[in-house]
């Protein structure tokens, strides 16, 4: 069970964001394990708690954007992740994005549809990619539980010596019947695994060497 509730839990959050209520003193501790520092947190509209992890990488702001944005690839660091696409861009800050999770046996796999929508503070250069499930934005598809709801943001702030701390702040509903406290015991997994993987993917060339006109470096 453990490892199916894992499956299902961090299906596309690489390209999602959103901001969550409450104050930075209401996270609690779970982890810090190579640099990485896991929190989690009660949220007054739902029994399953937010998590939010954080990590400082040695990388540039247009890198990490490249990476969030080549949808190809999120299969190799977004954790659980099958299949992603665009399914409509608006323009390069708007989009709809689909992520899919094959679940194992006889569990009905999960998809989701994302609005994601990406800012950047032109002072601090800091900036957010933020996004919500939109679970009748396209058909569902049979045999597939669409994620009814979820809320991300990613944070992605200059902190000097050329680097970044990156932060993942997400909540999310897989739908179905898995009971809340048993997400809440395994759930810090996910978001934990993509911020290791997204670290050794933004140093491959492709990303490493991206410049992006519309980031501010």
């Amino acid at each position: 069970m453990r490892k199916l509730i894992l499956t299902f839990l961090f299906l596309a959050i690489n390209i999602l964001s959103g901001s969550l209520a409450a104050q930075e003193n209401d996270w609690e501790f779970v982890k810090n394990e190579e640099g990485i520092k896991v929190f989690r947190k009660k949220t007054e509209d739902s029994p399953i708690k937010a998590i939010k992890v954080t990590n400082e990488m040695e990388t540039t702001l247009s890198a990490l954007i490249a990476l969030m944005k080549d949808v190809k690839n999120h299969k190799n660091w977004t954790y659980a992740n099958k299949n992603a696409k665009i399914l409509e861009k608006h323009n390069e800050f708007s989009w709809m994005f689909y992520g899919y999770s094959d679940a194992p046996w006889p569990v009905l796999d999960r998809d989701m549809v994302i609005h994601s929508t990406l800012t950047q503070d032109s002072v601090t250069r800091v900036i957010k990619n933020e996004g919500n499930c939109i679970p009748d934005f396209i058909p569902k598809n049979e045999g597939v539980v669409r994620i009814p709801a979820c809320h991300s943001l990613w944070t992605l702030t200059p902190v000097g010596n050329g680097k970044i701390l990156v932060s993942l702040e997400i909540q999310i509903d897989l739908g179905g019947t898995i009971p809340g406290w048993l997400i809440n015991m395994v759930s810090a997994k996910g978001p934990f695994q993509t911020i290791k993987n997204m670290e050794e993917q933004v140093n491959k060339p492709c990303y490493k060497n991206a410049k992006i006109s519309y980031i501010i470096n």
